[in-house]
């Protein structure tokens, strides 16, 4: 079904899903781009003026439309490599530097935007204000299908006699009006960094300066209001250590608060690869803390800089910065323990001495570096069942997609509310080729009465209908993990794929549950930690797209090599399968070409020419140099000898 006029609904193909995708950041665009390769019809939702997400770099914290947008900071680079975060079947311009500022990222975004089209389906300015489902009777049904309803169960006739639909409340920033879309299926790829996550502290209220979230800096080096003033950064993540990276540079003094330590790892070049991953499923993991703190400690003395935590590597996904160590030691930035209170003019930190803990530091501004709330507003989380409040209210979703405990609502007068709706709306102005239903009157929703849990189980046509995309918090690209989860959520809503049973899906996300408890930390994100390689080859197995190494080992032994000993990246996912691209293999081998290529643009080989033919002549001259020098001495020998002989 399409974002039709309620009121005059038309009839498209009945194979023909329509798919509404909200968030077009990269998430969503990943997700567009992938219903479209399926032959779905997809409309894309954002409130904001630009597509990119949070990659789309604003100079303010507000959008032109008044609402707050979270964007990179000016100085922003990825975390990831170039080849390591590219689309699986695009990938990156070799000249483009292997870890990108965020605007050659955002460039890179908009030419695989142009490449695949997908403008015409992106509905900009449009804020989301709920979305909820209906449980809906089917109004056509064929002879056939009648009479083989007969000879089913109560369960089954019910599932055949109805559909899932989900509607969608949107406003229209520009105009103000209101409109409510309807799909068949439906792909939530806000991600996980849109609410800013503030927290309070005691004396708070009573602080004279300035207190803003990390959120709201953009060109920190230009800010005037943290130049040559006390700053305080509260946070230890890698916007945190970002932030103070870029205001240890123009502030008097920079103070980080942060309640334990922190590992710190690099930017790497073909670190990580396929066989490193197997080897460390087959050690225990205490070795394999061991190995990495060898590691991290080589680059960094963590103990001597203050920043040695107390939790292992495994235990938290250490913090990716090459200069924060950097600017330690040469007291650009000064650790501090946790916040014990805020003063009028600064701050008191945590500390068993007593001396230190009386002490108050001055400060002028406030950074609360502390991320962002797993959180999607226009989904009422508890009562749809996503939300766990066995598990401390963590997202209940099976592989971070699909919603097993998925509970649909019932609405009292459910037929009579939408009729009222309609008939409201026949007068009212619609936007144009019937894109959706009017409310520009405002109100009419307020007809619809509060959800109600059905008793009953969901069927499982309601669980497949709902995919959230990006709500992950992998130790690598959340580009390359949402293209995965797109593509197998697209395959489970045409029906090329079934889900797992329900009992396997509660059993996977029980042991995910088991493997996250590790972690130390319990801010809303730790719900969303995941290993990387572990949970994109489950979902590549689950897809049909998982290379066979095996086969390849013996076939194409190159390949196999690349893929064992190379570069994690994502073309090998595009091997086989659904989705499969005929140029994945070349791409694969031809990875550290473009990896070169992002060095010095790519010129290193003249590079080394120009140096070898320096040395060369450098070398000539010397020789040539030698040579008079020694024909130098040789005529002065022989000189000296004629003298003794003729005396």
């Amino acid at each position: 079904m399409s974002s039709t006029n309620i009121a005059n609904k038309t009839t498209h193909p009945a194979k023909q899903l329509h798919v509404g995708v909200i968030g077009a950041g990269v998430c969503g665009l990943v997700s567009v781009k992938i219903c479209l390769e399926n032959g779905l019809r997809v409309t894309c939702f954002d409130k904001s003026s630009k597509y990119g997400g949070l990659w789309k770099y604003r100079p303010d914290s507000e959008d032109p439309n008044g609402s707050f947008e979270p964007s990179v900071m000016k100085t922003t680079i990825l975390n990831t490599s170039k080849e390591s975060s590219a689309f699986s079947d695009f990938p990156p311009p070799a000249w483009l530097p292997n870890f990108m500022r965020h605007n050659h990222y955002m460039d890179y975004i908009e030419s695989y935007v142009d490449r695949f089209k997908l403008k015409p389906h992106l509905k900009l300015e449009h804020e989301i204000i709920k979305c909820w489902p209906e449980w809906r009777r089917q109004e056509e049904r064929e002879e056939a299908g009648q009479e083989k309803q007969k000879n089913s169960s109560k369960a089954d006739q019910d599932c055949n006699n109805h559909h899932i639909k989900w509607l969608v409340q949107v406003r229209h920033l520009k105009t103000n009006e209101e409109f409510v879309y309807e799909f068949d299926r439906l792909m939530v790829a806000v991600g996980h960094h849109n609410i800013p996550f503030t927290p309070s502290y005691p004396g708070q209220a009573r602080f004279k300066g300035e207190i803003l979230h990390s959120a709201r800096l953009k060109d920190i080096l230009s800010n005037k209001k943290l130049i040559d003033k006390r700053v305080l950064v509260v946070g230890f993540g890698n916007s945190a250590c970002d932030a103070a990276n870029d205001i240890a540079q123009v502030a008097k003094k920079c103070y980080v608060s942060c309640h334990r330590g922190q590992w710190f790892d690099g930017r790497y070049l073909s670190k990580r690869n396929r066989w490193q991953y197997y080897i460390n499923n087959w050690l225990p993991v205490s070795l394999i803390d061991r190995m990495a703190v060898k590691q991290l400690e080589r680059r960094v003395d963590h103990e001597m800089l203050g920043l040695k935590p107390k939790h292992q590597p495994s235990e938290q996904t250490p913090a990716i910065n090459d200069l924060f160590p950097y600017r330690i030691i040469t007291g650009g930035i000064i650790l501090k323990s946790s916040i014990s209170t805020f003063t009028e003019a600064g701050v008191k930190f945590e500390a068993e001495d007593e001396d230190e803990a009386n002490q108050e530091y001055p400060i002028d501004v406030a950074v609360l570096a502390t991320g962002y709330e797993a959180k999607i507003s226009f989904l009422d989380e508890a009562q749809l069942g996503i939300r766990s409040l066995e598990y401390n209210n963590e997202y209940d979703l099976f592989l971070n997609m699909f919603a097993p405990n998925l509970t649909l609502p019932t609405y009292a007068h459910q037929m009579k509310t939408t009729t009222e709706l309609n008939n409201n709306n026949n007068s009212a102005s619609k936007q144009p080729n019937g894109t959706g239903t009017s409310l520009a009157d405002g109100g009419q929703l307020a007809n619809y009465p509060l959800m109600q849990q059905q008793p009953q189980s969901t069927p499982i046509e309601a669980i497949k209908s709902l995919a959230f995309i990006g709500l992950v918090q992998p130790y690598g690209s959340i580009t390359v993990v949402s293209e995965m989860q797109a593509r197998y959520a697209c395959l489970v809503f045409k029906g090329q794929l079934e889900l797992p049973a329900m009992e396997k899906m509660f059993k996977d996300m029980e042991t995910m549950r088991k493997i996250r408890s590790r972690t130390i930390r319990s801010h809303s994100r730790d719900q969303l930690i995941t290993n990387y390689q572990a949970y994109m080859d489950t979902i590549a197995t689950l897809a049909g797209v998982m290379p066979n190494l095996t086969k390849l080992f013996f076939k194409d032994h190159a390949l196999w090599k690349q893929l064992m000993f190379g570069p994690r990246v994502p073309y090998q996912y595009r091997l086989t399968g659904p989705g499969y691209w005929p140029e994945a293999r070349q791409t694969i081998l031809t990875t550290e070409q473009r990896i070169n290529g992002g060095i010095n643009e790519g010129k290193n080989d003249i590079l080394y020419k120009a140096r070898r033919k320096c040395l060369h002549d450098n070398s000539n001259d010397n020789n040539n140099i030698n040579n008079s020098q020694d024909k130098k001495r040789r005529a002065s020998r022989t000189k000296a000898k004629r003298k003794v002989n003729n005396s």
